[in-house]
């Protein structure tokens, strides 16, 4: 995903540079320990890209600065991270470096290191203070990295680290919901420990939502109503030990968001990670549907067509809403003038579902377009 400017720095950041044919990394004139090459290198930071532990160390005795940055911005750290020297990290720790420096990208060594999937190396800096929450260049945070490369273990631990589940990547929210669905997924037991209590728990909660949608917003206990609801569906979700108690947890937020709140990003990241959790049941099929209606409110067609596309090649004709899923597909083609595969979705519709209410619209559509 950033290669494009990884590669670019990469030997920068692993190699020695160097000055000359003598294969020694080429120093400028001006003395000291912490005297930098061309490219901004000290001493420290090439012995990191030798692997040099003693040199490091030899280095700090001597009074090297560990928060000092080579031409991008990048310090001793970062370097180290990168690499993957946990050894390294734990002298530079030790030495008191700047676990948050920020490079010129906004990268820190907690991202590099995420990045690179250098869990043991994340871990030593999050027990030293490090912030899982610092956005780089293009937006995305550690936790970010580690859902992209599927790192469950490396996501877990930013998570139980406290990092931001509700920050909004560039890209849309799927895979963080995903990444919170699957966090939690991974709790999932068929245990009858607090089985009755979840129960009674959900139940409440669906209760508390059905309130909610009957008041008036100017009623004076409007707002407490809503923030009950909010932390009484969270603490559910942290001890929620079944698939059933997750998955309809997240769904009657995402109900609440798209409902009460008219907050699209959250009702759509909401249904996600219940369709997610859902995979194989009905609700599954549900909550893909509300989440494409959440993404249409937020303008976000592509998105729309994805949800709505996955119902049915998910749950074919075993799911209600497919009908219904097929014709918006074909709907979204057509408002975006892709008149060919909005009638192929037609026609699809109206054999697969003759039946169904949306065939006789379908069929409308199709005479319309002239595709009969």
């Amino acid at each position: 995903m950033r290669f494009f400017l990884m590669a670019s720095i990469l030997v920068f950041l692993s190699l020695p540079l160097l000055a000359d044919g003598t294969g020694q990394p080429g120093h400028e004139t001006l003395g000291g320990i912490d005297a930098k090459d061309s490219n901004g290198k000290t001493a420290l930071m090439l012995a990191i890209d030798r692997m040099d532990t003693d040199s490091v160390m030899l280095s700090l005795l001597q009074g090297a600065d560990p928060d000092m940055t080579d031409a991008l911005g990048y310090t001793a750290m970062m370097y180290a991270a990168w690499e993957g020297h946990i050894e390294i990290v734990r002298i530079l720790i030790a030495a008191g470096a700047n676990v948050n420096a920020v490079s010129d990208f906004g990268q820190t060594a907690l991202i590099l290191a995420a990045d690179k999937g250098n869990d043991d190396i994340v871990a030593l800096l999050l027990a030293a203070g490090a912030d899982p929450d610092v956005k780089e260049y293009d937006g995305h945070t550690a936790l970010m990295h580690a859902v992209e490369a599927e790192d469950m273990v490396l996501a877990d631990m930013l998570f139980e680290a406290g990092a931001d589940l509700s920050q909004i990547d560039p890209e849309g929210l799927a895979w963080i919901a995903w990444s919170r669905a699957r966090l939690k997924r991974s709790t999932f037991e068929d245990s009858s420990k607090n089985s009755e209590a979840l129960a009674t728990a959900v139940h409440d909660l669906g209760l508390e939502y059905e309130a909610l949608i009957g008041m008036d917003p100017r009623e004076t206990n409007f707002h407490d109503a809503c923030s009950d609801f909010i932390v009484n569906a969270e603490a559910v979700l942290a001890i929620a030990d079944n698939r059933y108690a997750y998955i309809k947890t997240e769904y009657l937020l995402g109900l609440y968001y798209y409902n009460v709140e008219k907050d699209w990003p959250r009702a759509q990241s909401c249904f996600e990670a219940a369709a997610f959790a859902g995979k194989g049941t009905y609700m599954s099929s549900l909550a893909l549907m509300n989440a494409a209606a959440s993404a249409e409110n937020n303008n976000d067609q592509d998105m729309a067509l994805d949800y709505y596309s996955q119902v049915w090649e998910d749950h074919g004709h075993d799911a209600a809403e497919s009908p219904k899923a097929l014709f918006n597909i074909a709907r979204i083609y057509e408002s975006q003038g892709d008149l060919e595969s909005a009638a192929i979705i037609y026609s699809l519709l109206a054999t697969e579902f003759p039946s169904s209410e949306y065939a006789g619209l379908a069929m409308s559509k199709l005479l319309t377009m002239g595709s009969c």
